[in-house]
């Protein structure tokens, strides 16, 4: 039987992870045994209809009672920088992984989808593009007139080659030079360069994990569930660098001179949700000096790989 006892002003229940003060105040993470109800003011145990507890101990505020169900028979989630921390460390062991990038502006909607398998070198991104009637007009050219609206550009990298191929870029097909076919590249982009960055526990796919770790602030928001995979999703304020205003002049020696825009730190701000049991990334959503919203989703099933397309 559940013994709950009242002492004072202060009640406690002896089985669950916290107390509850008559004032409303919580001691610890929030819990109560599984099983227990807070309803209307008092405490019941509802599995066995065992006589009401009804005395100064019901007056448990209900924010408490709340937090404890939500929680009951789960630990607390770790605490924001250990996780961030332990989620380095688990990526750096990724073998394989799928991730899908996109992002929404005003010029239009982008994704991003990439299949990598850091044992095998295989690569496979594929880019999808569809402009707004917005991002038509101010893409457009007097040369070339009005870009494609639905743009595709799809790489691949696989048996020590690479390969690619465009849908095109403009509305007239004649201006064209890319058709939808496979083409051998002259540069290599396999996956090596991307998994040596995860292996360094810097950088995954463009977000950087490494400076998110060390975030000035970090919060839990809430456990969720991430295409079947339960998560730990964090938000933090993070320090990175930006372009600036300000244009720095080099001299590059013989009379010659470059401009560029300088770098300025910045804050931004990014949420990440932490598997529950293998501490991997499911899902990122950052915002950078250029977009708002924009989003990672992972996955560490394994997939099929596309052979080298035949000249």
């Amino acid at each position: 039987m559940q013994e709950i006892q009242s002492k004072g002003k202060e009640a406690q229940v002896q089985r669950g992870w916290a107390s509850a003060r008559l004032d409303g105040s919580v001691d610890g993470p929030a819990s109560v045994p599984c099983g227990i109800e807070l309803a209307g003011g008092a405490v019941r145990d509802h599995p066995r209809r065992e006589p009401m507890i009804v005395r100064r101990v019901a007056r448990v505020a209900f924010t408490a009672g709340a937090v404890a169900i939500a929680a009951c028979g789960k630990a607390p989630p770790p605490d924001g920088r250990t996780a961030l921390e332990a989620a380095r460390a688990a990526m750096a062991q990724v073998d394989r992984f799928t991730m899908t990038r996109s992002w929404s502006t005003d010029l239009g909607t982008y994704t991003r989808h990439y299949q990598v398998d850091c044992a095998s070198g295989y690569y496979h991104g594929l880019a999808t593009s569809a402009l707004t009637a917005e991002g038509v007009r101010r893409g457009s050219t007097q040369t070339q007139g009005r870009p494609a609206a639905q743009q595709k550009h799809e790489e691949l990298h696989v048996a020590g080659r690479s390969f690619d191929r465009h849908s095109g870029h403009w509305e007239d097909p004649l201006l064209n030079d890319s058709p939808w076919q496979w083409a051998p590249r002259g540069e290599q982009h396999g996956a090596r360069a991307d998994c040596s960055r995860i292996r360094a526990e810097e950088d995954l796919m463009g977000l950087p994990l490494s400076k998110i770790a060390v975030a000035r602030s970090i919060d839990f928001v809430e456990r969720r569930s991430v295409d079947g995979a339960e998560c730990d999703e964090y938000r933090m304020v993070y320090e990175d660098e930006v372009w600036g205003d300000l244009v720095a002049v080099r001299d590059d020696g013989h009379g010659s001179r470059s401009s560029e825009r300088e770098r300025i730190p910045k804050e931004l701000e990014a949420s990440l949700c932490v598997g529950s049991s293998d501490g991997r990334v499911y899902r990122a959503e950052t915002t950078s000096e250029f977009l708002v919203g924009e989003t990672r989703q992972f996955s560490y099933d394994d997939f099929e790989r596309l052979s080298a397309p035949v000249p």
